[in-house]
């Protein structure tokens, strides 16, 4: 993947200059973008999905897809989000109430040509760090109880 400039700089500062598989503190210039789950595995170039490394680690990494993958991109999602670095393509959706759905998140569903992040409550579909599609789930408690106060007004 070619990163711009804007890209490389957004990961150096979120992941502190250190590279995030054995935390040796890199100079911007030493620093290279590994994809956690790589492309060769269906792995996107979002930025949920992109991390620093060191040149070492990210040639020991090869096409390797660590265990923990699910939890770290759902993290990385909830942060990029809040950096403001993956928009919203959903109209009618505030910054502020996507950022607090977002936080609830706690599964990455589907990886692949869009990625599906998921809370209790909510789905959000993600591609090119646009949110595609925000959906509630039916059957929450949440969704129960504000079927209740509808239902009130």
């Amino acid at each position: 993947m070619s990163t711009g400039k804007k890209e490389k700089k957004y990961l150096y500062i979120r992941d502190n200059g250190m590279c995030r598989y054995c935390g040796k503190k890199l100079k911007y210039h030493q620093g290279t973008i590994d994809h956690y789950v790589p492309r060769s595995k269906g792995g996107p170039d979002d930025y949920y999905n992109l991390l620093l490394s060191c040149r070492y680690c990210n040639r020991i990494k090869k096409s390797m897809i660590p265990n923990n993958y699910k939890s770290i991109l759902t993290k990385q999602f909830i942060k990029a989000i809040k950096d403001g670095m993956i928009v919203s393509g959903v109209q009618n959706r505030k910054n502020e109430e996507i950022e607090k759905i977002a936080k609830k998140m706690n599964r990455l569903e589907k990886l692949g040509d869009s990625t599906v992040f998921q809370s209790d409550c909510h789905r959000i579909v993600v591609k090119n760090n646009v949110i595609l599609k925000m959906s509630k789930l039916s059957g929450t408690e949440e969704s129960k109880h504000q079927t209740e106060e509808e239902q009130h007004v």
